[in-house]
């Protein structure tokens, strides 16, 4: 089949190219009848965008007719006609047909490196994100809480310094890396540095599905509070159950590991000290809390 392939900085050319065929089970193919020209395909044009290799096959925005569907995908049939926009869908008609109220601003930064993404507010809330996959049901959805009611206090991963006075947010130039810098009252301030990182591995660049908080003091003594509250399964749970039975964490959580009723069979870092409480935030199972030393 022929396709428009990039071969570097204003070099585009129309190459012959093997036919696609279903590398996932989630997977579909589209048989284009209709594309456009997108912004970002300027982006690509111009080869500022530094993920791209010789032969990369271009075009992001269509229509058309799906012709084959994976095992795994339950949403689309061969017949379906589709249209495949840049957007990431919200739910904000939904909830006003629901009756519900509308989250007061979508002034969000958006973080991400092509396999997750997630949605930050203003003040270094992370409000929104998928996994394992972007249409997987949401892990923080905080987004779309009601705002006329009261704070369901789930679906969300905050980092808060005690008696804010200013915040300040940008992305560090020409990168998707996200800054928020948050000041006290008494002159104490960290900067808080959000990316999902990306590298090359194997010769192609490699996305894992791992997203970066990183925290460090700029000035004074401030003091942090960290809260996350993921939620699992938001869409098929009842709307009376508001959290997952257990949360797990990997070592690199150093603030907070939750186990099952049973001790972990793999002790905490040797640079944690740690005690068993129960946590009715959760559930009614032991929760094991590690904090550094």
């Amino acid at each position: 089949m022929k396709a428009v392939c990039w071969h570097g900085a204003r070099d585009i050319r129309v190459d012959t190219v093997p036919e696609p065929s279903i590398l996932n089970p989630r997977d579909a193919i589209i048989k284009v009848t209709s594309t456009a020209i997108c912004g970002s395909d300027l982006h690509l044009y111009n080869g500022v965008i530094p993920t791209m290799k010789a032969g990369d096959v271009l075009g992001h925005e269509f229509m058309g007719e799906v012709v084959e569907v994976g095992k795994g995908n339950t949403k689309l049939a061969i017949g379906d006609r589709v249209v495949v926009p840049f957007t990431i869908a919200c739910a904000l008609a939904t909830r006003q047909r629901q009756g519900g109220t509308a989250m007061a601003s979508l002034d969000l930064a958006l973080i991400g490196n092509g396999t997750v993404g997630a949605f930050v507010d203003e003040r270094g809330e992370i409000n929104w994100a998928c996994f394992p996959r972007f249409d997987s049901d949401p892990m923080f959805c905080s987004l779309l809480k009601d705002r006329a009611g009261k704070r369901e206090d789930v679906g969300f991963f905050a980092i808060e310094i005690l008696d804010e006075a200013s915040v300040e947010q940008r992305y560090q130039h020409n990168t998707p890396v996200l800054i928020t810098r948050l000041t006290d009252t008494k002159g104490g301030a960290i900067e808080i540095t959000d990316f999902a990182p990306r590298f090359e591995h194997h010769g192609r660049t490699f996305c894992p599905m791992m997203m970066v908080r990183r925290i460090r003091r700029l000035s004074g003594h401030p003091r942090i509070r960290v809260r996350c509250r993921p939620r699992r399964t938001t869409a098929a749970r009842s709307p009376g159950s508001r959290t997952a039975p257990t949360t797990s964490a990997t070592s690199a959580t150093r603030w907070c590991c939750v186990s099952r009723r049973t001790p972990p069979s793999r002790p905490c870092s040797k640079n944690t000290r740690s005690s068993w409480t129960t946590s009715s935030r959760w559930s009614s199972a032991p929760t094991k809390r590690c904090r550094r030393r």
